[in-house]
């Protein structure tokens, strides 16, 4: 069959369906929180953690070229690499047309329309994550199909494509998806060596998406390190009875040590820089650098104690949870308990998630939802054999115990949908919107707009001849019942981190009190609640809850 045919039949294919069907309902919140470049502290998207807008560029041409501006070290550089090639071929078509005028570390960049480009290249940079995220949903089919049969790979691909977190981490320029795709296709490769064997092939994949992953994101290092273990266990030390198995296992592991060897200096940036690269290493060993005496959850804000650990570990379940849905958790661990008992081989591939529990969030005492991806993917396969497992079942028992099975099963993925369609809507409908409209008609020339937070990647849309001032720990107290001249026209209170009634770990609780009871010559101008339909936001940077405070102008000195 020639190439080209076969590429269509892949593309037509029932997991490519799952793929595409899956970047399709991503895709449909993909411009959430595009950045509103009115000025050089607005260049962001609302989504922490970004590479977008320019991150992919900044970061590659500086290894190439001398400048000023510091690496950002946060991550190694193959998502940078990939980001890239897809918002290269826009950047080149600017040069072509004027609209790129040279190549500057400072705003507007060299952009006649910076507002409009960065919100472009946050798009293409977005674009990637889209794809992989269904790809990984294609990866989740095959695995369960491969292992459990083509009901199981079905109900798995439908769980991992209504997971909650890829609804958000799967429509931004986090590296968070693209790892996990890394991920689940190392998980293939360990499920087909645990049921039929470690070949050299086999092992050098496993390398290849090893290096691949942790070139992406560092805490792959973990996943892949507790199945490097069982392998090693299962082929190298237990060995074989006969000397050429052993020589066979002993080229196997060879071959996936030297491929992922030879990829990951390439994917993590090392050969390029080997600076960056101790930088990195560096950042991640030691956490966020906060400024003195900020404080906030970071590494190392949990409990070095019995009661601490056991908080953060209680904190990561419930993430899995969250990530789920309680009816696919449950269907999970039904499909985890049955393999268990018929084939507990498999229940191995539970080990490398285990990993990051104990390899990556105990060691830094800190969990965020993102954080839990592998663990709820690997899960998440086990919801297909356990479903399908049900419906098997229900089938040799009659009519109405399998049409009961399978309202059962239909509750699940409706569960899951409501859940996602929920937080597409809060997407679609953020309350910054509308507070960007709001403020465009309430803000007179010369007003200051003030706000509390690290960053103004959660402002809304802010005309250019506003300017921003980060607020102190305190307002100014007023002399005599008037409000210091200085002080901004309109402060903006709008957690991200932390739901109510925390309203933000970087405002002091005095602060609040006085802004709600108008002593600090505030008045409460504007609130959004957000929360969606279910009033609860898991992603909690999403339709954040807001309050507008405006200054009392008759209190005001001229």
């Amino acid at each position: 069959m020639p190439r080209g045919a076969s590429l269509v039949r892949a593309l037509r294919s029932e997991p490519a369906r799952f793929a595409w069907v899956a970047a399709a309902l991503y895709a449909l919140a993909i411009g959430w929180g595009l950045p509103h470049a009115t000025g050089p502290d607005r260049i962001f998207p609302w989504g922490p953690d970004e590479l977008a807008p320019l991150q992919p560029f900044g970061e590659l041409l500086r290894l190439f070229r001398p400048s000023d501006t510091p690496f950002n070290p946060q991550y190694p550089l193959l998502q940078y690499f990939v980001q890239a090639a897809f918002a290269a071929p826009y950047a080149l078509w600017l040069m072509a047309t004027g609209g790129l005028q040279g190549v500057s570390d400072v705003y507007p960049y060299g952009f006649a329309d910076p507002v409009r480009a960065l919100a472009v290249f946050t798009v293409l940079t977005r674009i990637p994550t889209v794809l992989m995220a269904g790809a990984t949903v294609a990866v989740a089919w095959w695995t369960a199909r491969r292992l459990w049969g083509l009901t199981a790979g079905r109900f798995a691909a439908l769980t991992t494509m209504l997971s909650l977190p890829m609804f958000y981490y799967g429509r931004t320029s986090n590296v968070d998806v693209p790892a996990l795709l890394w991920l689940a296709s190392g998980t293939a490769v360990f499920a087909v060596i645990l049921e039929e064997g470690l070949t050299v092939r086999r092992a050098a994949l496993l390398g290849l998406f090893a290096a691949l992953s942790v070139g992406t994101k560092d805490a792959g290092y973990a996943f892949f390190a507790v199945m490097a273990a069982v392998i090693l266990v299962r082929y190298a030390w237990r060995g074989r009875a006969e000397a050429e198995g052993r020589r066979d296992g002993l080229r196997a592991l060879l071959a996936g040590a030297g491929v992922a060897l030879v990829v990951y200096p390439l994917a993590s940036g090392l050969v390029f820089s080997l600076p960056r690269f101790a930088a990195h290493v560096d950042f991640i060993l030691r956490g966020t650098a906060l400024p003195e005496g900020v404080t906030g959850p970071f590494y190392y804000s949990g409990e070095a104690s019995a009661s601490g650990y056991a908080r953060l570990v209680g904190k990561t379940g419930r993430h899995v949870v969250e990530a789920l849905g309680l009816p696919l958790v449950a269907a999970s661990l039904i499909g985890v308990a049955t393999t268990l008992r018929d084939r507990p081989r498999l229940a191995l591939l539970l080990l490398p998630p285990i990993g990051i529990l104990l390899g990556v969030i105990v060691p830094v005492r800190f969990v965020l939802f993102r954080f839990v991806l592998p663990m709820s993917y690997v899960l998440g396969l086990f919801a297909g054999p356990g479903l399908a497992g049900l419906l098997a079942r229900a089938g040799q028992a009659g009519p109405f115990r399998r049409r009961t099975a399978w309202v059962a099963v239909a509750a699940c993925f409706a569960w899951a949908g409501v859940r996602a369609a929920d937080l597409t809507v809060q997407m679609w409908h953020d309350g910054r919107y509308a507070l960007g409209a709001w403020l465009a008609e309430a803000i007179e020339p010369g007003d200051q707009v003030g706000f509390y937070g690290r960053g103004t990647r959660k402002l809304p849309r802010l005309p250019a001849e506003v300017s921003l001032r980060v607020m102190p720990g305190q307002l100014l107290p007023p002399e005599a019942g008037q409000i210091p001249a200085d002080d901004p026209a309109i402060v903006l209170v709008i957690p991200q981190q932390d739901s109510e009634p925390v309203h933000e770990w970087t405002l002091p609780g005095e602060t609040f009190r006085r802004l709600m009871d108008g002593s600090a010559g505030y008045r409460l101008a504007y609130e959004h609640r957000g929360g969606g339909w279910f009033g609860r936001r898991i992603v909690t940077y999403v339709d954040p809850p807001i309050r507008v405070f405006v200054r009392d102008r008759e209190r005001t000195p001229p």
